[in-house]
């Protein structure tokens, strides 16, 4: 459809919607988005939206998709069955990909960061392991708490014990740590 490019030289689509049987065309959003300088989250929404869309469209609704600072995709399975699509669908045949839960025991998403852990820099890494914090209940199990332990590891390291329900997984081999603040990936910068 048409779009506007803004002062800062952002080109936004129309966004359109009926209302009361009259379509509405919508440019309001983004161009706020600009002018109070988020111009870069903007656009990082947005690409976000088309990363999340090839996943949904192969693997269903339960899989999200983000951009890391560096580009990469951050897969993130959004219930048990989308984690295990991500754990062992996604990852399958990526040995060296990085993986990555809330610690403890508690629930949350697994996230899947799309490259070899030796490519992976430290902002990105720091950014999948903020994602995965924030979509786990480690807000409801630990109120209070700002920082979040997050286990990372290689794809290769997980497998699913016999009979387990779906989500759960197991690590072979050691994991590594972090603490993070959780983060949505839309508003981490």
């Amino acid at each position: 459809g048409p779009s506007l490019v803004c002062a800062e030289g952002c080109a936004h689509r129309r966004a359109s919607a009926r209302v009361g049987g009259v379509v509405v065309m919508s440019l309001l959003p983004a161009v706020v988005a600009c002018f109070w300088g988020f111009a870069d989250a903007y656009r990082v929404a947005a690409a976000a939206g088309a990363c999340s869309d090839i996943y949904r469209k192969q693997w269903g609704r339960g899989i999200d998709c983000y951009y890391s600072p560096s580009g990469l995709e951050v897969v993130v399975g959004r219930n048990s069955e989308a984690n295990d699509i991500v754990s062992f669908h996604i990852a399958s045949g990526h040995s060296d990909f990085l993986w990555m839960h809330i610690a403890e025991g508690i629930p949350g998403s697994h996230v899947l960061v799309m490259a070899e852990m030796v490519d992976v820099p430290e902002d990105d890494l720091v950014f999948a392991a903020r994602v995965a914090a924030h979509f786990s209940q480690f807000t409801r199990v630990r109120p209070g708490l700002l920082v979040a332990p997050v286990m990372i590891c290689r794809a290769a390291q997980l497998s699913k014990p016999e009979g387990a329900k779906a989500g759960a997984v197991h690590i072979d081999g050691a994991a590594w740590r972090v603490e993070v603040v959780p983060g949505h990936p839309n508003r981490i910068g």
